[in-house]
């Protein structure tokens, strides 16, 4: 999704939440489109910055492959998904 709807999407899930007396903070859908939004942001990045780049090398490539499959626990640290 384009960065800009993505944008009115999170708006309109924040007027949502405080029409219906939501914090806006702690309303799921306000979350999943922050989510999307950031989403977005590093895909248009990332893009941005493949397009612009030598190719890589398959070393190169591994690392940044396992860089993108990491899950982050709630504290931030990061932990593999073969661990």
């Amino acid at each position: 999704m384009p960065i800009f709807q993505s944008r009115s999407r999170l708006g309109n899930a924040v007027k949502k939440a405080t029409r219906q007396g939501v914090d806006p903070a702690t309303d799921p859908d306000v979350a999943d489109a922050r989510r999307c939004l950031v989403e977005d942001q590093i895909t248009d990045y990332v893009k941005k910055v493949v397009d612009g780049a030598p190719p890589l090398t398959p070393d190169q490539l591994a690392r940044l492959q396992a860089l993108f499959t990491t899950e982050h626990s709630s504290d931030g640290s990061a932990r593999g998904r073969d661990r």
